[in-house]
Order: structure tokens, then C-alpha cells, then sequence
């Protein structure tokens, strides 16, 4: 693209939404009666025009040369003094444009510059012989613009000067006038009184700002007016005073000089200017009334005054707010006379109006200008050309307060009894983590873990024990069972109160913060409280309609949560007994809810087997629902709220991030299992956290308890940060020496890749950059919101090709040989193969194929494989385009990438799922499965690397013996292709990986994400490390 291209996109985009809004200030002026309004509107319709771009108009009417001017072998040029200089600015280096082939009808090359030889010694494209009629066309459109804008402000200048000479003649006014200017000031609530003089020539009373505003009065009307109608016309000009018009103007004036080539902008000068008028009119009938007819006869003999005046006087200079012009203060008679009155309006609503509207026009780009995935909210700002300088760490960007991954292998507390005590249907740890309470059968047994013994056994109930739990300080212990009441014990196990209520079974126990006060549900649907110390019931609370399953006191003791057979979670005011909060988005009895530490969430488990995450202060819910595999039996938070851990009726348990409701993968789950097979045998009964260890407990009805010990957090070799900007795109050079990264903000970023520094950035696309690939050479190739392809040279920072497809949603692929440049695209009918050569269209294949959403050509070259929407698979011949094999792996093709002798494809898939009659248990698929190139089938079909979310990458090692898959989640996951086994996750980013990078020789890889790249270390081929692995999801 020509240098000058997007600028002038973005102001043809503005001049179009200035246009519109145009259309609704005329609507409201026409219909509305409100000329302060109506006024508001159109001075927003200039301040549009200049204002960030809401939408581009893509420039496609330049003219262009063929492609057959590409003749000449490659002349080098002078290298530019900067390693960005600005495209048409580099010696030697000589633009021109290229028709797209006339077999292209879905895309089109814009531009092609030719860019010097880089210094380190790339080959340049060739030379042109002819300079480029689009580059020179915008060049000549944008210097005439510029001579516009000069000629309009030495003419205003001169203006002006000779205006305030002549002002300058002004003499004191009379008496009568100054008493007048002060009565009106008083009535209109001006703070401060305008100046006031008297002027000599026939001009229109006007208010003149250079400075203080000052009302200048003509001699020659004074003398004409009465009493009453001077003090109307006074009142007229401190109108113009109080809603600072005299400040509009000078806005006016600089927006109308940029912009003195477009129709729209002296339409909306003049219509700001007759509104202006009428508003004024109003405020002039609003102060005085019943003025009407003295108002209206002064305005008569101010037309008569100037009528008789010489021409250079009759009007008042621009940038003055006078009482308008002879030929509009005719029109204005009949709403002064008339019996519909124009509406006088306040200052505060417009001005709040305009504000509002001023802010959303500078910033409502960040709106429009967003990437394909919605998940990420945009972050949108200007293009630059400058370096930021980055902020280099070489520790982690998030330093934890707690481990949020646990270790592979667990450590088993308690296994089985002998005796057949052990299948645990509750339990609960002290919170200081000294002793553990389980409940098997009708007993409870108190375990101490620093002596590993049995310290106290609690016997009382006649039926099973089904809820456990400890005060705040660990000196008293409830228990509830199918016999229908509660007690409460000592710490030595004395009995002291035994609770009955009206249920026959008694299903949640919990004690309040302050330890005070416990609460028990039942089959009965009732809430009870009781007095811890005495035993004595406090209250009943009332609303759910089923049984209640579970109940959880929040950190501050005010608020009680419940959920029930009836579906529902009810927040509990504990203050005026009564419910404050209804959540019923489960389709299933609610069997277990828990509060974060903070108080901040609120998580709900469900028998329709989905874990929700809430917002309890405001009852909004955090992110989509998260589905598990069997009911949610147990919920539990860690010490300091960084992990909720859920575990369900099949035995599984699943890390989740609470403050993003992300799965953050399964523990103990066996890696590559088509039935994800469990860390407990059977249902997990209670999650518990370790205050002291940072450990999570699991216990299960198997007999076990289970200890799993935070995993060592993997810390980045590198860190490149872009401050506020979001990194969503990550490519690296051949050579390993460069590291590209971009994201919605729309500038690319170039850096060191070993020490993290920033070379420079380029322009890159408005509206964000979607994807990044080197090519040999010091080339770069990226595609952006704005349906472009450019292909970058990265030495000089020129653009040497743009080929435009009419889709956001491009998918990119460059050949082996950095030659041949694949282009899909959701919306588009095929590939398109590009010869970044000579920038033409080598060929299109799979037309009418369906909807592509990746592509990529093969290690050797001379295969292209492009994955679809429907799950398909198809693989081209480069050189023909014919096809040579097609099959399906079962969901939505996000990624494509190969071992590296090609034989293997990783392929990451990703589905919601939906039942159907063969499959009515289908759910969500996230996994990457293996194609067998040579064998045109599945390979290992029964080892998916399945992940708890969406896998946004997947790549081989260097060796091939190793698959790096990213993910959603913000984890990325290291898995042995040979077995399917995960050998390492590393938590990489807060949000979504959202791209990879590998190094050449497999020693690391770059990761993209959050506001920064990161730069891992890749462990050497071998056993995984137990300290740094964890499960696989």
C-alpha cells in the first residue's frame, strides 16, 4: 500500500459517519423545535471529522499500471538513515502499482514498492523502471490539501487583523448601555459582565473573544433603538456570551480550514451558524418576557441599519458571534412573533451531551476496531511508526501468592481401612490444618496429620453421617446424618448440643465466621440457624421449594448461600432474614456451593454437570458455565482464592480459575485416555485447603485422601511487554534472531528474540493484526482487520506488497521457500496462492470447498493442506491444485502444523458439541489428533490430546518427538507424540495463549498473550520433571 493510503482511508471514513450524523442534526432540527440541540448535533457533525476514524473507506480508485512493468534484474539502492524510514522517502526506491490477474475476482493487489537491499545483504525485488501513479496521485491530493489549509489560515489572518484594528477605534459606551449589559448579566447568571464598547461603521452588535469576550454596540443603531428593544439586543449578544459561542467559533474555524475541500463542512458551519441564532433567540425570549415585539422590531431596524450600510460592513467578521446575518434574521421573525416558540433548553444537558458524545466519538474506535475473537475485549489505539521502549524482567510477569498447578502424582493421606471404615462421605480439615475430620457410616473419626493417628472418635448418630464441619477456632465439631439432627461436639470429642428440626434427613452443616452461629438444611426445604454455644434455634428461613443440598457462609458472615433440588441458589440477607439474590440457571439440584476467601465469588455446583462462577455483589455470573464430566459433588477454594477445584460423582477433578471462570486442566487424570480416567475411583466428597502447605485435599468414597502439592511455577527466560497493548500474534524469523508480535492496536512490533529489546515497530493494519510469518529474506507477512495482506520489508520498513481479499478472517501460509504465499479465508470461494516474487496470482484451489479456517503447506513444499469448518481435511497438490487426499477428525479445523519430515500432522480441532441420537452424551471437543500424510487416515485416533477448553496452537518440536499445544486457558501443555503423554504444563498468561512461536533448533519457544510475549525454555527430551508437570486436562 502507498504510504498515504490508510490516512486517507480513515478520513474519507469520517467524512462518511459525518455524513450520517448530519442526517439525524437535520432530522431534529427539522421536526424537534430545539435549537440548542439541534445545535449540540451539528457541531458534533465537525468535530466527527476530526476525530479517530469509527470506519475506513478503502481508496481503490487510484490509478494503477499492469503487472507486465516488472522487467529488469534488482538494482540497489541507497539504505535509508533509519531502519524505518518512511515509504517514498528512501533513495532509489521507486513505487509501483500492479493490477490484480483478471481471474482474481475475490482479490486485488493494491501496491508495490520496491525496497532497497537490507544490510545484511537480502535480495531486494526488482527494480522498476516507472514511478508509481497511485504514490504520486496521493502525494499530489495530499499537498493540495495542505496549500488549501495554509491559504484558508493566511486569509483568516489577514481577516482578523484588519477586524480588530478597526475594534480598536472602539470608545467607552454610554451610560445607559453599560446599565443595560449589567441588568442582563444579573438575569442570564453570567459569573463575570462582558465588556462593552461602542463602535464607529455599520456592523452588526457582536461578541468578539480574543481574550475576555467583549460586546461591541454600533453608534449608529444605538441611536435608532428604544429603550427596549436595546435591551434586547443586549441580551441577545450576552446569550451568545453565556453558551460560548465565541469559543465554538475558533473550533469552527479550525476544523473548516483543515477540512475547506468538503461540501459537509461549510453545510454544518452554516447550519451551526443559524441555529446558533435561533438558540440565542430563545434565551432572549426565555429572560424577558413578553419582549416578543420589541425583540422583533429591533431585529427590523437592525436590517434597515445594515441595509444602508456599506457592503465591507454589513456583516460581522467570522469569528465573531454577532446577531446574525440580514438574510437568516427575516426567517427568524416568525419564531420570535409566532405562537411555536423554539424550546430555550439548559446549558447542563448539553453540555453533557457533548461531552458524552465527543468522548465516544475520539474513543468509540475501540469498539469498532475489534479482532475476530470476540472473547478478548479490544484494545484499540493509533498506529505508530515510533519505538516504544519495552520494560525488559527476566522473572515471571505475574508473581503468584500461590501455586495455581499441583504437582502429577499426589501423596496418598489415607488409604482404605482394614476393617472397612474409610468409604468417606464427608470430611473437613481445621483451618490450622492440624487435624482431619471424616465421616464413614454413622462415625466421624478425628485424624491428627503430625501424628498420622486417630485422636478422637465421635459416636452419636444412628444413621450415616452426610455433613462435617469445625469452627473457626477448631473448638467445636458439627455433625449431621440421615437421622435427622445436628451436633455439636468438643475438640476432645464431649458431646454438647444435639439439634433437631423438623427434617428427616439433614443434608449441609456450616459454621458462621465469627464461629457463633452454625446453619443446617434438610429435606424439610428449610434454612435453619442456631446459637453454637447454647444450642437454640435462631431462625427458619424460607423460599426454596425442593430439598436443600447445600449451604456456605460468606467470608463476612452477612450473606448465606444455599442451593437445592429445585435448582436454585438463594442468597441469604442473615441481617433481615430474608433472600436478596436468586440464581436459577441450573437445570439440576444444586449439591455444592463455596465462597472465595475474598468474598469476591460465589461457585455453584450442579447435578446438570456444570460448575458456575458468580459475581455475588452484583449477581452477574464470570464467564460461560464450565462443564465436567459427572455430577459436582464438591467445590473448594485454595487459601488465598487463586484456585476453585471441583471434583464430581465420576471421581474427577478439575482446576479452575476463579477470577475468569477458565479451566485451568484435570489433576491426575491419565493423559491420551479416551475415557479421561479419574484421580479418585468414585465420588470426590470434600475439597479442602491446606492453610499451612499450600496443598489441596481431596477425599473420595473410595477410602483415599489425596495431598497434591503445588507444582513449581516455570518462570519465562524473557519477557517482551508492550505496556497497555494487547498481544494477540507472535512470529519469529528464520534465523531465530527477530521476534514479531502484534495485536488488535494494529502496530507490529519488532524485537531482539535473545535479549528482548525493541528494534522498531511498522504501521502494521487499522484495526488490529490477525497473523504474523516471516519469509526469508527480511521479509515479513501480516494480515489485519482491514482485509489486507502486506508483505513488510523488515530492514527498511517498507511495504512491498498489498493484496486485498474482501474478509477480515485471513488465514496465511508461506511455502518452505518463502516463494509461494497461500491467502483462505472464511467468506472466501478458495486459497489463493500469491508469487511474493512478483506479487501475482499463481493459482486458486479447493473453490467451493467450504468455509476454510486454516491452511498450510507441508515441510517439503509441494503439498498445501487446508482444514474446514465441517471437521474436513484436504490436502493439494502446490504445483496443479489438484486435490490428493481429504478426510474428517471430528470437529471445526483450527490448526494445521507438521512434523518435520511431514509424514505427521498435528491438527488442532475444536467443537461445542450437541447430542444427537447416536451420541447422545457428545460434548465438547478440544484436543489435537494426528493425520497420517502418507497413509491419508487418522493416526492413533484413540490418543487425542484432549484439553479442558479451546487449543488455540499446536506444534512440533525441532526432533518431532514432542507436541507443543497452547490453549485457552492460558497454559501451555508439552506432550510425547509417541504416547500421547503430557510431560509439562506451564502456566504461561492470566488470559488465553493465543499464540506460538518456535525456535529453530527446539531449545525454546515464544508465547503470546496477556500484554507481553513471553520467551520459555524447552526441557530436553526425556522423563518429565514431577516438580514443573502436571495432569493433563
Amino acid at each position: 500500500m502507498a504510504p498515504l493510503a490508510a490516512p486517507l482511508e480513515a478520513v474519507l471514513g469520517n467524512v462518511v459517519a459525518a455524513t450520517a450524523l448530519a442526517g439525524v442534526a437535520y432530522a431534529v432540527g427539522r421536526w424537534a423545535g430545539r435549537p440548542a440541540l439541534t445545535h449540540t448535533l451539528w457541531l458534533l457533525v465537525l468535530v466527527k471529522l476530526v476525530t479517530p476514524a469509527l470506519i475506513t473507506v478503502p481508496v481503490r480508485c487510484l490509478p494503477a499500471e499492469p503487472a507486465s512493468a516488472l522487467v529488469g534484474p534488482p538494482t540497489p539502492a541507497p539504505t535509508p538513515a533509519g531502519p524505518f524510514a518512511a515509504a517514498g522517502t528512501v533513495g532509489g526506491a521507486d513505487p509501483v502499482a500492479m493490477a490484480a490477474p483478471p481471474d482474481a475476482p475475490f482479490a486485488s493487489i493494491e501496491t508495490v514498492t520496491t525496497a532497497p537491499a537490507s544490510p545484511g545483504g537480502a535480495i531486494a525485488p526488482p527494480e522498476l523502471p516507472s514511478t508509481s501513479a497511485t504514490s504520486h496521485a496521493e502525494w499530489l491530493l495530499c499537498g493540495a490539501w495542505l496549500a488549501g489549509c495554509l491559504v484558508c489560515l493566511a486569509l483568516a489572518t489577514e481577516r482578523v487583523r484588519r477586524f480588530s484594528r478597526l475594534l480598536q477605534l472602539s470608545t467607552a459606551p454610554p451610560a445607559e448601555l453599560a446599565a443595560d449589559v449589567a441588568t442582563v448579566a444579573g438575569r442570564m447568571r453570567l459569573r463575570r459582565v462582558p465588556i462593552a464598547r461602542l463602535v464607529a461603521g455599520g456592523i452588526a452588535p457582536l461578541v468578539w473573544a480574543l481574550g475576555r469576550p467583549t460586546v461591541y454596540f454600533p453608534a449608529g443603531l444605538l441611536a435608532r433603538l428604544s429603550p427596549d428593544q436595546r435591551l434586547t439586543v443586549v441580551a441577545h449578544e450576552l446569550a451568545h456570551v453565556r453558551r460560548w459561542d465565541h469559543l465554538v467559533r475558533w473550533v469552527e474555524f479550525a476544523i473548516v480550514s483543515v477540512y475547506w475541500w468538503c461540501p459537509l463542512a461549510w453545510i454544518a458551519r452554516r447550519e451551526l451558524r443559524r441555529r446558533e441564532e435561533e438558540a440565542c433567540d430563545a434565551e432572549v425570549t426565555a429572560a424577558f418576557p413578553g419582549s416578543g415585539y420589541a425583540y422583533a422590531s429591533a431585529v427590523l431596524e437592525t436590517i434597515d441599519y445594515l441595509a444602508g450600510a456599506p457592503p465591507r460592513f454589513r456583516a460581522a467578521h467570522g469569528m465573531a458571534s454577532g446577531i446574525g446575518e440580514a438574510e437568516s434574521l427575516r426567517q427568524r421573525l416568525v419564531l420570535i412573533l409566532g405562537s411555536r416558540r423554539a424550546s430555550r433548553g439548559s446549558a447542563i444537558p448539553r453540555a453533557v451531551v457533548l461531552i458524552a458524545a465527543a468522548l465516544f466519538l475520539a474513543f468509540g474506535p475501540r469498539l469498532a476496531r475489534s479482532t475476530a475473537d470476540a472473547s478478548e475485549p479490544p484494545i484499540v489505539e493509533t498506529a505508530a511508526t515510533t519505538p516504544v521502549r519495552p520494560v525488559v524482567a527476566d522473572g515471571p510477569i505475574e508473581p503468584a501468592e500461590e501455586a495455581v498447578q499441583f504437582a502429577a502424582n499426589p501423596t496418598r493421606l489415607l488409604d482404605p481401612a482394614a476393617d472397612g471404615r474409610g468409604g468417606w462421605v464427608a470430611a473437613t480439615l481445621s483451618q490450622d490444618g492440624r487435624r482431619l475430620i471424616l465421616a464413614a457410616g454413622p462415625t466421624v473419626t478425628v485424624w491428627d496429620r503430625t501424628t498420622k493417628r486417630e485422636v478422637v472418635i465421635l459416636d452419636g448418630h444412628t444413621d450415616m453421617v452426610t455433613a462435617v464441619a469445625v469452627s473457626p477456632d477448631g473448638r467445636t465439631i458439627a455433625t449431621a446424618g440421615n437421622d435427622g439432627v445436628a451436633k455439636l461436639w468438643g475438640a476432645n470429642g464431649r458431646f454438647l448440643h444435639t439439634l433437631t428440626g423438623g427434617s428427616r434427613w439433614v443434608t449441609a452443616v456450616a459454621f458462621s465466621p465469627d464461629g457463633k452461629t452454625i446453619a443446617t438444611t434438610g429435606y424439610d426445604r428449610i434454612v435453619r440457624l442456631w446459637n453454637v454455644a447454647t444450642g437454640e434455634p435462631l431462625a427458619a428461613l424460607s423460599g426454596h421449594t425442593a430439598a436443600v443440598r447445600a449451604v456456605a457462609f460468606s467470608p463476612d458472615g452477612k450473606t448465606l448461600a444455599t442451593g437445592g433440588a429445585d435448582h436454585l441458589v438463594r442468597l441469604w440477607d442473615l441481617v433481615r432474614g430474608e433472600t436478596v439474590r436468586v440464581f436459577a440457571k441450573h437445570s439440576a439440584t444444586v449439591r455444592a456451593v463455596a465462597f472465595s476467601p475474598d468474598g469476591s465469588r460465589l461457585a455453584t455446583g450442579s447435578e446438570d454437570r456444570t460448575v458456575r462462577v458468580w459475581n455475588p455483589a452484583d449477581g452477574r455470573e464470570v464467564g460461560p458455565p464450565i462443564a465436567v464430566p459427572d455430577f459436582v459433588t464438591a467445590l473448594g477454594f485454595s487459601v488465598h482464592g487463586g484456585v476453585l477445584l471441583v471434583g464430581t460423582s465420576g471421581g474427577h477433578l478439575l482446576n479452575i480459575d476463579p477470577a475468569t471462570a477458565l479451566a485451568r486442566g484435570y489433576l491426575g487424570v491419565a493423559p491420551g485416555s479416551p475415557d479421561l480416567l479419574p484421580a479418585h475411583a468414585t465420588t470426590v466428597t470434600a475439597v479442602l485447603s491446606d492453610p499451612v502447605g499450600g496443598m489441596m485435599l481431596t477425599v473420595s468414597r473410595d477410602g483415599t485422601v489425596l495431598a497434591w502439592p503445588a507444582a513449581r511455577a516455570v518462570e519465562p527466560t524473557r519477557i517482551f511487554r508492550t505496556g497497555s497493548h494487547l498481544v494477540s500474534v507472535v512470529a519469529l524469523s528464520p534465523d531465530g534472531r527477530t521476534l514479531a508480535t502484534a495485536g488488535p492496536n494494529g502496530v507490529i512490533r519488532l524485537w531482539d528474540a535473545t535479549t528482548a529489546r525493541e528494534l522498531g515497530s511498522l504501521p502494521g493494519h487499522p484495526g488490529g493484526v490477525t497473523a504474523l510469518v516471516f519469509a526469508p529474506g527480511g521479509r515479513l507477512v501480516s494480515t489485519g482487520a482491514d482485509e489486507r495482506v502486506r508483505v513488510w520489508d523488515t530492514a527498511t520498513g517498507l511495504v512491498l506488497y498489498t493484496v486485498t481479499h474482501q474478509t477480515a478472517d485471513l488465514h496465511v501460509a508461506l511455502s518452505p521457500d518463502g516463494r509461494t504465499l497461500a491467502v483462505g479465508g472464511r467468506t472466501l470461494p478458495g486459497v489463493a496462492l500469491w508469487d511474493l516474487t512478483t506479487g501475482t496470482l499463481v493459482r486458486r484451489v479447493g473453490m467451493g470447498e467450504g468455509e476454510v479456517t486454516t491452511v498450510a503447506f507441508t515441510p517439503t513444499g509441494d503439498r498445501i493442506a487446508t482444514g474446514y469448518a465441517d471437521g474436513t481435511l484436504r490436502f493439494w497438490s502446490a504445483a496443479d491444485g489438484d486435490e490428493v487426499q481429504h478426510g474428517t477428525v471430528g470437529g471445526r479445523v483450527d490448526g494445521i502444523s507438521f512434523s518435520a519430515d511431514g509424514s505427521t500432522a498435528a491438527v488442532v480441532i475444536n467443537s461445542d458439541g450437541s447430542a444427537d441420537d447416536d451420541d447422545p452424551g457428545a460434548g465438547p471437543v478440544h484436543a489435537v489428533v494426528f493425520w497420517d500424510v502418507r497413509d491419508a487416515t487418522p493416526r492413533d485416533r484413540s490418543r487425542p490430546l484432549t484439553h479442558p477448553g479451546p487449543v488455540t496452537a499446536a506444534a512440533f518440536t525441532a526432533d518431532g518427538q514432542r507436541v507443543l499445544t497452547a490453549a485457552r486457558d492460558g497454559n501451555l501443555y508439552l506432550w510425547d507424540a509417541e504416547t500421547g503423554r503430557l510431560t509439562r504444563t506451564v502456566r504461561a498468561h492470566r488470559d488465553a495463549v493465543r499464540g506460538v512461536a518456535m525456535r529453530p533448533d527446539g531449545t525454546a519457544v515464544y508465547s503470546a498473550g496477556d500484554r507481553a510475549a513471553k520467551w520459555w525454555p524447552m526441557p530436553p527430551t526425556g522423563k518429565p520433571d514431577p516438580k514443573t508437570s502436571t495432569p493433563a486436562p
